[in-house]
């Protein structure tokens, strides 16, 4: 089972993206939420997780499954 953090992190590498800040924007989010989210001080939408999941070349069911 992998945490919030760990797709935001594959996110990051998969995509080539410099910094959270960057996934963010890639997401349509702001950078507060993206930091709440690695943190674990938060979570992010079904939307969101599926987006993020795409964007980390991971399976969106189990992004969602991990995330409830």
């Amino acid at each position: 089972m992998k945490s919030i953090s760990d797709y935001i992190d594959d996110a990051r590498k998969h995509s080539n993206l410099s910094s959270n800040n960057a996934v963010a924007r890639e997401l349509g989010i702001n950078n507060n939420n993206m930091t709440r989210y690695h943190r674990g001080h938060g979570l992010p939408t079904d939307e969101i997780m599926i987006k993020l999941s795409k964007l980390g070349g991971n399976d969106p069911f189990a992004a969602l499954l991990d995330l409830n």
